[in-house]
């Protein structure tokens, strides 16, 4: 499956402080979505070295996690290409007995489970600690399952992925958080009260600010990942929605920006 072309490619003027910490020292180019998740828009000298070292780490937790095998099989980029894999691991399942075997990229269905999230806590009124999943939505990126099963003579196929909730909604709400300041939305929110401090220095209240959105899921055709800002006036708060892979039918996630001024 061919993904169609990256709808973010902006380089935006730079804001001349980490929008992290505030910080105007060692600033770096941020990044809306991951470089390796295929994200060109930049938003230059805005975040300070040592946010930005805290934010790559949560990232690669997910890069290089359950998302690696789908960016390699897409061709997205990577600072080390070399490393990317070239096969994948699944379990066959044939008469009750199971049987693990390697794939190709081309040949495996590259299966994934995206993860169902509780409703921010900050709506629902729950405040959590760390983050509630409710369940998962599985997507068939590669091969079609059917397709291996019959090639495979299986019953079932049985999938393994290391999933770390809290990196991966971390990662959500950055790439909000990002397109919130780009287009200077954040300007409109009270400076104490953003999801700011959380992404980079609370993650154990990112469940407060990240969830998944219910309604209908939809494909947003010609996009790669899709990003919208809005604001509830009704709640004073303003929102990002996130969808990842967003040419599928795959889940919006929420982030609580903040609150309004």
């Amino acid at each position: 499956m061919e993904p169609p072309l990256q709808n973010l490619a902006t380089r935006w003027e730079p804001l001349g402080y980490c929008i992290y910490c505030g910080s105007v020292d060692a600033l770096t180019d941020e990044h809306i979505v991951p470089f390796r998740l295929g994200g060109p828009g930049v938003l230059p000298a805005s975040s300070c070295r040592t946010c930005a070292t805290e934010t790559g780490r949560f990232e690669q937790d997910v890069l290089r996690g359950p998302f690696w095998a789908l960016r390699a099989h897409l061709g997205l980029k990577s600072r080390r290409p070399n490393d990317a894999p070239t096969e994948q691991t699944l379990v066959v399942v044939r008469g009750g007995q199971e049987e693990a075997v390697s794939l190709s990229l081309n040949e495996h269905p590259l299966c994934l489970n995206f993860l169902q999230f509780a409703m921010p806590g900050r709506l629902s009124g729950r405040s959590v600690k760390g983050i509630t999943i409710l369940g998962h939505f599985l997507y068939n990126f590669g091969r079609p399952m059917a397709d291996v099963m019959k090639d495979a003579g299986a019953d079932d196929l049985k999938f393994s992925q290391a999933w770390k909730p809290i990196s991966f909604a971390r990662m959500i709400a950055k790439i909000g958080w990002s397109m919130a300041c780009a287009e200077r939305h954040h300007l409109k929110l009270k400076p104490n009260d953003t999801v700011a401090r959380i992404i980079v220095d609370e993650p154990d209240q990112i469940g407060d600010w990240v969830g998944s959105f219910t309604g209908d899921l939809e494909a947003v055709s010609g996009t790669l990942h899709e990003i919208r800002i809005r604001e509830d006036r009704d709640r004073n708060f303003m929102l990002a929605e996130v969808q990842l892979f967003s040419y599928t039918n795959t889940p919006r996630y929420g982030v609580i920006l903040g609150s309004l001024r």
